[in-house]
């Protein structure tokens, strides 16, 4: 009574055949009928690089799959018939679940794709000089769109893109270039020598060396052993280099371009330089004794000079004080041999001494003949003369000898005067005043400013008698003197200097 569904087998009646109809039992005379699905084969083909070039065998059969099954595309299907090179993996044409479809007896089968597509490749020919594992002396560009098994032709462009002066023409390591299945396929090209006529090309090196003045002067030419032909490359060795080096010198510098490269005209010479060497000098400093011999004082900060270069009075002028001593000595005087030739580091060692300074003083001789009206030496003393002592060193005493000869304490006594009591600088400095005051016997002690003069000592006189120099006199003046000086000592030698 109803027709099969699409995809179905005609009904079948299920239970008792034939149905015995019930009398009274309406509710329950019921016959069922079943519509079984029907089962259709599915076809899976395989395809390499189009729809119409199918593998052998061509697919693989399902004879009986149930209407509406599915079929799951996995790896395992989609790669079953993959080439072995060069290909990518199978993509199928449905989704990656195939239903099964009713095929209309025939006419609308059940059939699966999958393809093969062939993976790109790219080349790349690699040129060497003398053989195919020699030097490498270039690459081409990426050659693209290759495919698996094809073959590139080894045109004479190819073959000749980096061929050298002196070469023969390219020839391929591999007789037939073909593509294979690689991230990139390499080939090599490499290009024979061309032989000379006498089969040799000399080369030599010259060697130079530099000078003070920063130009080179010859040293020597060495050949360079070897049967050399056009277009080798040179490469010096360290030895052959630095074969000319001598003390004071740099290793060598290779002034050519390197590699280079032999040509069949001109001279074939490479230049290698030795450059001066960077020497460190200093300066050494004593200062000279009064009694002899010399005191060390140490050294200025090590200088950066040139192996050779020679050092002047004037390279060393900003030195020769660098350490000098206070006062009391002269400006240093370098005692090494100028000019002085640099030599290798450690031996360059100019030393400088400080000789002590020699001072010329002046002794003035003064008479007071009354405290009262002193008040400096140019106006409460009369100059009686001047003495100059020469050739005193720094810090020396300057204390008088007793004595009437020039330059001693008594030289210009007057007559009727206490002996000389010296004052004024104790020790020599640049700018050393000595005085000597003569006190009139007998004179006042009241001092300018009417402040009456320290006691004398009991029993002490002022007149006492010309020419006594006893220790009491000589105390009676010491603090007599003292006494008017005090209040102008700070100044007294600016105001009596001659």
């Amino acid at each position: 009574l109803f027709k099969p569904p699409t995809g179905y087998e005609s009904g079948v009646q299920q239970g008792i055949v034939p149905y015995t109809v019930q009398d009274g039992l309406d509710d329950v005379n019921i016959i069922n009928v079943l519509y079984p699905k029907k089962t259709y084969p599915v076809t899976i083909k395989y395809y390499k690089d189009s729809e119409t070039e199918e593998f052998t065998p061509p697919y693989t059969l399902y004879p009986d799959r149930v209407y509406e099954s599915t079929v799951a595309l996995d790896s395992s299907l989609l790669n079953r018939y993959r080439p072995t090179m060069g290909y990518t993996e199978g993509v199928g044409t449905s989704t990656p679940v195939y239903t099964v479809h009713d095929d209309n007896g025939g006419t609308n089968p059940n059939i699966i794709e999958v393809r093969y597509f062939a993976k790109p490749q790219i080349a790349q020919i690699v040129y060497h000089k003398d053989s195919a594992t020699g030097p490498e002396i270039g690459r081409s560009e990426i050659l693209p769109d290759f495919v698996y098994s094809d073959e590139i032709t080894q045109t004479s462009a190819l073959l000749n893109a980096f061929k050298p002066a002196g070469y023969e023409d390219g020839r391929a390591s591999e007789a037939v270039w073909t593509i294979e299945d690689k991230t990139i396929n390499l080939f090599s090209v490499y290009y024979p020598r061309t032989p000379l006529a006498n089969n040799n090309a000399p080369v030599s090196v010259r060697y130079e060396k530099q000078l003070p003045d920063g130009s080179y002067s010859f040293i020597a030419t060495d050949t360079v052993a070897g049967d050399w032909l056009v277009g080798d490359s040179v490469i010096l060795t360290p030895t052959q280099i630095n074969a000319h080096q001598t003390s004071g010198y740099e290793t060598g510098t290779l002034i050519t371009p390197t590699p280079f490269t032999v040509t069949a005209t001109g001279t074939n010479e490479l230049v290698v330089r030795y450059d001066l060497s960077s020497v460190m000098w200093e300066v050494a400093y004593y200062k000279a004794l009064p009694e002899g011999g010399r005191h060390y004082l140490g050294h200025a900060p090590s200088q950066v000079g040139t192996y050779s270069a020679e050092l002047t009075t004037a390279e060393l002028s900003f030195w020769r004080d660098y350490l000098k001593p206070g006062t009391g000595y002269k400006s240093g005087t370098v005692t090494t041999t100028l000019p002085f030739t640099l030599g290798l580091s450690g031996s360059n060692i100019i030393e400088v001494l400080y000789e002590p300074a020699t001072y010329d003083y002046t002794v003035n001789y003064y008479k007071v003949d009354d405290a009262s009206t002193f008040s400096s030496y140019a106006t409460g003393g009369i100059l009686l003369g001047s003495a100059t002592v020469r050739g005193a060193f720094f810090g020396d005493s300057t204390l008088l000898q007793t004595g009437s000869e020039e330059g001693q304490t008594d030289w210009k006594r007057p007559s009727g005067y206490h002996a000389g009591v010296q004052t004024g600088d104790s020790t020599v400095d640049e700018d050393t005043v000595v005085n000597v005051i003569y006190l009139k016997a007998g004179t006042t002690t009241v001092s300018p400013d009417s402040t009456p003069l320290p006691p004398l000592p009991p029993d002490i006189k002022l007149d006492a008698p010309t020419g006594d120099s006893s220790a009491v006199a000589l105390a009676v003046m010491v603090t007599v003197i003292a006494s008017i000086c005090l209040s102008i000592a700070e100044s007294r030698k600016k105001r009596s200097k001659r």
